[in-house]
């Protein structure tokens, strides 16, 4: 069934030229795990806010928004 539904979906939109494995080194979990950690980072910082902190959680915000956008962009 699910087979049925995405061969329609591809028949209607087309299907995507960027969808290759080699092409998605920026969706790698060498890539998208540490910037996870940095997302942790940032509850702690509320929690426990000493000052060696902020940098971390500085980056951490700007890594993760710079992996939505690229995931976003495809």
């Amino acid at each position: 069934m699910t087979d049925q539904v995405v061969g329609g979906a591809d028949y209607l939109i087309g299907t995507d030229e960027h969808a290759d494995l080699a092409g998605g080194w920026g969706n790698s979990p060498f890539t998208v795990f540490p910037a996870l950690v940095l997302l942790l980072i940032m509850p702690l910082a509320i929690l426990f806010h000493p000052t060696w902190i902020v940098l971390p959680a500085v980056l951490g915000a700007f890594t993760m928004l710079g992996i939505i956008v690229k995931l976003t962009r495809g």
